[in-house]
């Protein structure tokens, strides 16, 4: 809508009309791109029983931040620490088993350490994958 020169508008509606015009410029002429969505994907290492436990981790934050001062507190707070410490044991086992699957997924070792130093140069230590001839 353009402005008369002399037309008494008031602030606001100026204010509004820029808003439009700024906001339909860029609909326009500034490109979009569609993210994905990655919150429904889980990661390759997951289990059913690990969902279980982060269930447990958020029903215990719960408890903890709902339970009164004093005593009741800090055992909740300590039922949750525990919850957490084995959360993350959890989660480095269940990592740890996932990459050694994938090392003994190779027929041949050599084909392994091809990739990696392929892929990300010459970092790869003997120790660091097992491979089971």
């Amino acid at each position: 809508m353009p402005l008369q020169i002399g037309a008494r508008l008031d602030l606001e509606d100026l204010v509004v009309d820029f808003n439009n015009v700024v906001m339909d410029a860029a609909r326009r002429y500034i490109p979009t791109k569609e993210m994905k969505d990655f919150s429904s994907q889980a990661p390759y290492w997951w289990e059913q029983a690990h969902a279980a436990l982060l269930q447990e981790k958020e029903l215990a934050d719960k408890d903890m931040r709902e339970a009164l001062p004093g005593r009741l507190r800090r055992a909740a707070k300590f039922r949750l620490l525990r919850i957490n410490r084995k959360v993350r044991k959890n989660e480095q086992l269940l990592r740890t088993n996932s990459w050694r699957n994938f090392c003994n997924s190779f027929e041949d070792a050599s084909q392994l350490y091809a990739l990696f130093k392929r892929s990300k140069g010459k970092w790869l230590k003997a120790s660091t994958c097992r491979v089971q001839l």
